[in-house]
């Protein structure tokens, strides 16, 4: 599960042996805050079939840069997954690129309430992740891939996974440059699985 920011438990009160009566109110009352915010949280999670997204209190953005990356299990493709939630008609460039480790790079984005490994957006609806100007040879494809001139269409908290290829790549590790840029403001992306196993089918390049 990633990492949920933003969210912090009130102090709960200072417990004093006044009289047995008010000294049980008040540590029921303070279980009662604690379990009910806890059961909030773990309402938000899912395992990775769940296509259910909650992003908590992320900081509204028009752009996004950061240096990521993978740590895959031998012989698996990993990839990194991120909930972002935008506004209909929102205009998205989504990159991927910088890579290293010799590490071949896919993408998939996927609509509220797609599972991952189903409908990729970025490949017309198909279940392959994008994959373009593939060159042989892993230390070739230092380039990534990008998008530009995404229409976003209904609201909501959408997917992106970022994909390590294991049987491309070398090694099973490696960096890349996350960059989205967007017309309308939206969500700091919150990574919700780090080095998970894909569910993709294959890639494509439309």
């Amino acid at each position: 599960m990633g990492r949920v920011e933003g969210v912090s438990l009130p102090a709960l009160p200072n417990f004093r042996k006044t009289n047995d009566m008010n000294s049980k109110h008040l540590k029921i009352i303070g279980l009662v805050l604690v379990l009910g915010l806890g059961a909030g949280l773990l309402g938000g999670c899912g395992g990775d079939d769940d296509a259910t997204v909650v992003v908590v209190n992320a900081p509204l953005i028009t752009s996004y840069d950061e240096i990521l990356g993978w740590t895959c299990d031998s012989g698996e493709s990993c990839q990194d997954v991120y909930n972002i939630k935008f506004s209909a008609g929102t205009v998205v460039d989504i990159g991927a690129i910088d890579v290293t480790g010799g590490s071949i790079l896919q993408m998939a984005f996927y609509a509220p309430g797609v599972s991952l490994g189903r409908e990729n957006l970025l490949t017309g609806g198909l279940r392959e992740e994008l994959r373009c100007n593939y060159v042989a040879g892993c230390v070739n494809n230092t380039g990534g891939q990008a998008v530009t001139g995404l229409v976003i269409g209904a609201a909501g908290t959408y997917r992106l996974a970022i994909t390590r290829n294991w049987d491309l790549s070398c090694g099973s590790s490696g960096d890349y440059r996350l960059m989205i840029t967007a017309d309308v403001e939206f969500t700091t992306p919150v990574n919700s699985g780090q080095d998970v196993a894909t569910k993709a089918v294959g890639v494509a390049c439309p």
